[in-house]
């Protein structure tokens, strides 16, 4: 007989990001090529497809969850290079990555995949680059995703 599975409440969960991360069905894990645009259309159509016409659209829900949290996690980074604390940033990191990701914000997805990376073995040296290449992808992310919203 199996088990069933304990779903943690946001209390529950450690996670310094505040949020949990979630994953569209379909999405897949944007790789560098992937990175042309801004924003992944086929990512977004997805999205779009899981609205009901009588109800506000996900896509948009999913945005404004997007760029209100991001700030905090921005901050949890800041703070997790100042304090040296690679488990923080790369958690974080990788937070980040998958909720862009799912939004179709690849190349945000892919500066956090990096510093997530980087992150694995305890490294924190060199951190500071790649968050300031996290938040120019970020702004960028966020300018269109906005956009998105209108359509």
């Amino acid at each position: 007989m199996s088990r069933p599975t304990k779903i943690k409440t946001p209390s529950e969960n450690p996670e310094p990001s505040g949020g949990a991360t979630f994953r569209i069905p379909g999405a897949r894990t944007p790789s560098e090529s992937d990175a042309k645009s801004v924003l992944n259309q086929g990512a977004l159509a997805r999205l779009r497809e899981l609205s009901h016409p009588d109800e506000p659209g996900i896509l948009g829900e999913l945005i404004d969850m997007f760029v209100s949290e991001t700030p905090r996690q921005i901050d949890a980074l800041r703070r997790a290079i100042r304090e040296g604390n690679a488990t923080v940033l790369r958690r974080v990191a990788h937070t980040l990555k998958g909720s862009s990701g799912n939004l179709g914000a690849d190349r945000l997805s892919i500066a956090c995949g990096k510093l997530e990376k980087l992150t694995k073995d305890g490294v924190v040296d060199g951190a500071a680059e790649l968050l300031a290449d996290v938040e120019t992808e970020l702004r960028e992310a966020e300018k269109h995703l906005i956009a998105e919203k209108g359509k």
